[in-house]
């Protein structure tokens, strides 16, 4: 009777320590296939690349659920009504409900990083630095991506189980070269490098003109996702001065000038424009106003 006791219980145990095994061959492997997209659209939507992969990892099942076998979709990301592409029905928070469908993994992440772009829920989450999971964790938690109330800490156990912003730190040489290069070469106003588009674009498409991650970009400019970018705007690559150069002391408030028209046209930070004229937040001076640029 011992003797067929432990052979069912070391049974028992075998069968648990292959599933585990198959578990984590199954998770190495989604981490391995996938990372590589996860930072390629860190690169260029500033989403760190260990939160891409654990949103991944978690609502896709390690690549293995009906959602990502069927419809490519790593992210559990519904239709929603704007959506006019493929779609697969399944249960979720109610029956029969729909879920994006796509013809790749790949576009899958980039829905994902254009979700959370185009969301003003989660406009704040691209303040937060790249290197903060633990923030964004958190952060897409409080905007409402997901229901369970410890979403937030199975995105961090993941991270840290799996060592996955080890992908928020690795970097490639060539594009920094690459980046350095383009900023060296181009034009500067108040020294400050710029780049101009020769048409009306948007963050994600100068991101990918310049190499420089749209989070860097909208810092440089004092700007959010929605902020029209025109044709022949002065888009700063680095961080914009304190004050003007020396041949601009002062402007005058036209018709049609607005806070952010004169910080990019002397290539000053917004927050040393209110400091230097004593504004309050949301002011905006009247026409005839001479605004202190030094």
């Amino acid at each position: 009777m011992k003797i067929h006791t432990l052979l069912t219980v070391l049974f028992f145990s075998f069968l648990s320590a292959t599933a585990q095994n198959s578990e984590t061959a199954k998770r190495i492997e989604y981490i391995e296939k996938n990372a590589s997209l996860a930072q390629k659209e860190m690169a260029l939507f500033g989403i760190p690349a260990s939160i891409t992969l654990a949103q991944g990892i978690l609502e896709s099942g390690d690549g293995q659920g009906k959602l990502a076998t069927e419809g490519n979709n790593h992210f559990g990301i519904k239709c929603h009504p704007e959506w006019t592409g493929p779609s697969v029905v399944l249960d979720d928070d109610l029956p029969n409900e729909c879920f994006r469908a796509y013809g790749s993994v790949a576009e899958s992440y980039r829905d994902h990083s254009l979700f959370l772009r185009d969301r003003h829920r989660y406009e704040g989450l691209f303040r937060l630095p790249v290197d903060d999971y633990k923030a964004w964790a958190h952060g897409l938690q409080q905007a409402g991506y997901a229901t369970h109330p410890a979403y937030a800490e199975r995105l961090i156990a993941l991270i840290e189980n799996n060592e996955l912003d080890r992908w928020d730190r690795v970097k490639s040489k060539t594009a920094r070269m690459k980046r350095k290069e383009f900023k060296e070469g181009a034009p500067r106003v108040n020294n400050v490098p710029v780049y101009y588009s020769s048409s009306e674009t948007n963050w994600a498409e100068l991101s990918r003109e310049t190499r420089i991650p749209v989070r860097m970009l909208l810092s440089c400019n004092d700007a959010f996702w929605h902020t029209p970018v025109h044709a022949n705007q002065p888009i700063y690559l680095s961080s914009k001065s304190s004050r003007s150069s020396k041949e601009y002391d002062t402007h005058t408030w036209v018709v049609g000038d607005d806070i952010y028209r004169i910080s990019q046209r002397y290539g000053i930070k917004i927050k040393s424009l209110y400091s230097r004229n004593g504004w309050e937040a949301g002011d905006q001076p009247g026409p005839g106003t001479v605004i202190v640029l030094r």
